[in-house]
């Protein structure tokens, strides 16, 4: 229990040190668009000013100011989204297993078809995870349940929109997070990094096959290759932002950004028509409640101007039905989430399983026992 008496005296030095960085934040701003809108740095020179830092900067693939007004969403149009969570393994049982769910969320707007909104759930194991991703570690690690759950959903999103597709009619398909498969790195093992990356990479290429957009929608995004790309071009300073902050004050309502290519290293990996490339969009929910999010979409996509428009009509009018963000992913997240009584149930499920087949009960360890049952 925290005692809320000890922290009360460090709230006002928090205030105050905030107060100073807000300061900070709003002279850099002010420097950020005077660089992005300086005539010299429309097109920005292809070699930039050095720097000491190894730094991810974007590289514009559109006039750097530009600013596009909000297209009108298509009557009748499909949107389809699909989110994911899971039950990690619990290294105080045994044995070890996980759990993954992943929703399935399509809108038909502009007709009197009825919403698909459903959930599949799927427990996997190690032995599963060897057949399919040569996984050998010793033990189930969180971050390797993260990234099958991120093939999952992606592999889902395309099934799911290949289903809902009507002929002739415009249709996006709608990922939470970004596109960019960085976390993988913190698998340490290039040989499963490759294994997750080549069936990730397959999914979207099937996407282009069947030419249907897709993209990827961030929240509170708090990267930083625009605005390194500002600090470079004017030799300056920005450390204070992120492009959040910068394009909260140079988009209007409903805009976009120009568009940028990501320069994560991750990208190395995937082939050329699959480089991710972005733009921001200040997109605003009922009550004037607003936020810059940051769009993500691969290279084919951003070829086609129409399904840019569609993206951008489409997240804007999902936003607005949203209360500021993307109903649709709203939905799927609702429709994905586990919540503790489920993971309780999973478990009492899971030791039933083990008595009927006669191993007994799942094996806890002491300490969980401990925290289950407090002694004070």
């Amino acid at each position: 229990m925290i005692d809320f008496n000890q922290i009360q005296s460090q709230m006002a030095a928090f205030g105050l040190y905030q107060s100073e960085v807000q300061v900070r934040k709003n002279e850099q701003c002010r420097a950020a668009i005077g660089i992005l809108s300086e005539p010299a740095f429309m097109h920005p020179p292809e070699v930039l000013p050095e720097s000491r830092k190894k730094e991810l900067i974007a590289r514009p693939l559109t006039v750097l100011s530009e600013a596009v007004p909000p297209p009108l969403r298509p009557e009748v149009v499909t949107v389809a989204a699909t989110d994911g969570s899971q039950v990690f393994p619990d290294h105080h049982i045994e044995p070890a297993c996980y759990l993954l769910q992943v929703s399935h969320i399509a809108f038909q707007y502009g007709t009197h078809e009825r919403a698909l909104m459903r959930a599949h759930a799927e427990l996997r194991y190690r032995d599963q995870d060897a057949a399919e991703f040569g996984y050998m570690e010793d033990s189930i690690k969180a971050d390797w349940v993260s990234a099958v759950r991120d093939v999952r959903e992606l592999t889902a999103l395309f099934q799911l929109a290949l289903g809902v597709q009507v002929a002739d009619r415009p249709i996006l398909a709608l990922s939470d997070g970004t596109l960019i498969r960085w976390m993988l790195s913190e698998l340490k093992n290039e040989a499963l990094q490759k294994a997750v990356l080549d069936r990730y990479r397959a999914v979207l290429t099937q996407f282009r096959e069947a030419a249907i957009p897709v993209a990827s929608y961030i929240s509170q995004p708090n990267t930083t290759e625009v605005r390194n790309l500002l600090a470079r071009l004017g030799r300056v300073s920005l450390d204070a932002l992120t492009d959040r902050h910068v394009f909260s004050q140079v988009l209007q309502p409903g805009e976009r950004s120009a568009l940028y290519a990501s320069a994560s290293h991750v990208l190395k990996t995937y082939g050329p028509e699959q480089q991710i490339v972005f733009f921001y969009v200040h997109v605003k929910g009922r009550g004037g409640i607003s936020e810059v999010a940051r769009v993500e979409l691969p290279f084919w996509v951003m070829q086609h101007p129409q399904w840019l428009d569609l993206i951008h009509a489409v997240v804007l009018d999902q936003a607005e039905k949203g209360n500021g963000y993307p109903i649709a992913l709203a939905e799927a997240h609702e429709k994905a989430v586990i919540r503790q009584h489920e993971k309780d149930f999973f478990f009492r499920m899971l030791d039933k399983q083990l008595l009927e087949v006669g191993l007994g009960h799942l094996v806890t360890s002491r300490k969980q026992i401990a925290k289950n049952r407090p002694v004070v």
